[in-house]
């Protein structure tokens, strides 16, 4: 199993671009973005619909 960092969670306080640093400094290798996911999610679902 691989754990991943869910950065806009973990690491809320710090500016996007430092999360990731943050991250790596914590020792993870993999991150989760939920942001991702939502605009995709945006993206897919009206297509759907159609």
């Amino acid at each position: 199993m691989k754990l991943s960092a869910n950065i806009e969670v973990l690491y809320y306080e710090l500016p996007w671009k430092d999360r990731f640093a943050a991250a790596k400094a914590d020792g993870f290798n993999y991150l989760d973005l939920n942001y991702i996911q939502k605009i995709i999610q945006k993206v897919q679902y009206p297509l759907l619909k159609q």
